[in-house]
């Protein structure tokens, strides 16, 4: 931003963040322990795209806090888990709290483009090669070699088939819609008419739906835009 003019397009900068997101989604799976906490680092990365905030002090305020207020949602279940994971998330949120009061600090400064070179895409790329930012996150699994199997030892064995278990129905979670500063957060709603009455609804409100399953959701009053 020092060497450069703002670019009429900056997805470009946006595409790393958008790349980590879908990398930390990848990594969960159905029934993991931590699937909690990858969630959690999921909605952090929002916050490295401040530079796609307002300039307007009020509009800024209001985008980037929620960008910061996004963990909460699922930090409430860490929370709500064993004292481990409520403690994980604290300390999480707490350096995620660091970089949002950075940025804060640094605003209006932060958001001026003050160079003259046209090829920002071209600058962002030479300097994201010095940290290493070009080449994708790989997890590596090392595998041990498995040791040889005598012949005599490979010969099939009788396999007991399991007896059938039933599986329990999982329980209903109670369905759960929460104003968090400018941010609808809405989950465990099912076959239903949901309701924003126009006193529920301001400009610039974001809606996070979860675990929602054919819900009708009804806006009440004009909307100027909408954003899906």
């Amino acid at each position: 931003m020092a060497e450069c003019r703002k670019p009429i397009n900056s997805q470009f900068m946006v595409a790393i963040a958008t790349l980590k997101k879908k990398m930390i989604f990848d990594l969960g799976r159905p029934g993991r322990a931590v699937g909690t906490h990858l969630r959690v680092l999921e909605d952090s990365v929002n916050i490295f795209c401040w530079f796609q905030c307002s300039e307007n002090p009020n509009e800024f305020k209001d985008t980037f806090g929620d960008f910061f207020g996004a963990i909460d949602f699922n930090g409430q279940k860490l929370c709500d888990m064993q004292p481990v994971d409520k403690a994980w998330y604290q300390a999480f949120r707490q350096v995620h709290k660091d970089m949002f009061d950075f940025i804060s600090a640094a605003f209006p400064a932060i958001m001026k483009w003050n160079g003259e070179k046209m090829q920002s895409e071209a600058v962002y790329k030479k300097h994201m090669l010095t940290v290493g930012g070009s080449q994708p996150l790989v997890a590596v699994a090392l595998v041990q070699a498995p040791t040889p199997v005598p012949e005599e030892a490979k010969k099939p064995e009788e396999v007991k088939k399991p007896v059938p278990v039933k599986k329990a129905a999982p329980a209903k979670k109670k369905p759960v819609k929460v104003l968090k500063f400018k941010t609808w957060e809405i989950s465990n709603y099912g076959k239903e008419t949901l309701t924003f009455s126009a006193e529920e609804v301001q400009p610039g409100m974001t809606f996070n739906f979860f675990n929602c399953e054919k819900t009708k959701v009804v806006v009440e009053g004009k909307c100027k835009n909408l954003m899906l």
